[in-house]
């Protein structure tokens, strides 16, 4: 069988596989479910090195497994407690699997977390985005908005800081992304203001991490098309924010036309129910920001918890250069 390559803009680490994981982590599972696990189905994908798994029960049901070691990666103990507790806010959601159970996880002298979900049938969205693909998931993230933009919330948007990378290369004469700062200056300070929402456009409960390894799509025609999932970062921003965020994926992937790829994210953006209605210099800023932010972050040392996040951010950034080229001011 041919082995199947995960592309390098795919978020992806080396995961602690089911097989691995202590016997006090499938004994906690087993408890939760009522019956055993008569087979597993390791994942890939995401931030997290810990286990990500399908497990089915005795009973033939199939449910979703998410558990770190938080002695060894505190900072994927944040990110899945986080997870738990914000999923549990949600309100019910077409696509967005419920949490069953989650706690802590005694093992030894270590503290595991352990999180169950429903198992969402299907393959992840694929890297180069393809252009049916995006269709379906545009399609079915839809009524997801419409029920999210309505939702009371208390937290804000944590992506203001993120899109501050422009402000910092501007210091950073030895970057070679340098030169391009002066175009990006004054535009990465209206994203800031804007992003969030404003007193006209007020903002609205949205996911905040759209990307291709969060969402599945279904291998079969049913009434859910897609499903959409890691919910650790929900939080109020402009209702404009989650549809960029996709399509700057979408250009980090490297199937905007830009790059060659058969997607103009510029149209999708000019065509859609929400993008139609705002500035395409938005999608620029936003993606403009992303990119130098992933640039940086590949540019720093290696975190040896993530090695992977820093792969993936050279990909990304190299993937949307072009993109923040062709959409930068030439100064005289």
């Amino acid at each position: 069988m041919e082995s199947v390559v995960t592309p390098r803009t795919v978020l992806h680490g080396e995961r602690t596989s089911w097989a691995q994981a202590p016997p006090e982590v499938a004994t906690w599972v087993e408890a939760r479910l009522g019956s055993r696990v008569v087979h597993w189905d390791d994942r890939s994908g995401g931030m997290s090195t810990g286990i990500a798994c399908v497990v089915t029960r005795d009973d033939a049901r199939s449910l979703f497994v998410k558990a770190v070691n938080g002695s060894e990666n505190p900072f994927a103990l944040q990110l899945l407690t986080r997870e738990a507790e914000l999923s549990a806010r949600l309100p019910d959601l077409p696509g967005v699997p419920r949490v069953l159970d989650a706690g802590v996880v005694p093992v030894a002298d270590d503290v595991w977390w352990a999180m169950i979900t429903p198992a969402a049938p299907g393959h992840t969205a694929q890297h180069p985005w393809r252009p049916p693909e995006l269709t379906r998931v545009l399609r079915a993230w839809d009524p997801v908005a419409v029920i999210l933009h309505e939702t009371p919330w208390q937290d804000i948007s944590r992506l203001p800081p993120f899109f501050t990378a422009w402000s910092a290369l501007a210091a950073d004469h030895a970057d070679p992304w340098q030169p391009l700062v002066t175009s990006w200056l004054d535009r990465e300070a209206r994203l800031i203001e804007l992003s969030s929402g404003t007193t006209h456009d007020q903002p609205v409960l949205s996911h905040l991490d759209l990307r291709a390894d969060n969402i599945m799509l279904s291998d079969a025609r049913t009434d859910q098309d897609a499903w959409f999932v890691d919910w650790a970062h929900p939080g109020l921003a402009a209702r404009w924010v989650d549809l960029a965020l996709l399509l700057a994926d979408v250009v980090g992937s490297g199937a905007d036309t830009c790059t060659g790829g058969p997607i103009d994210v510029m149209d999708i953006w000019r065509r859609h129910r929400i993008g139609s209605q705002y500035d395409p210099e938005l999608l620029v800023c936003v993606v403009s920001g992303l990119a130098a932010a992933l640039h940086r972050l590949a540019r720093r040392p290696v975190d040896p918890q993530l090695p992977h996040r820093s792969r993936w951010a050279a990909a990304m950034s190299e993937q949307m250069a072009p993109f923040v080229r062709q959409h930068t001011v030439s100064v005289a």
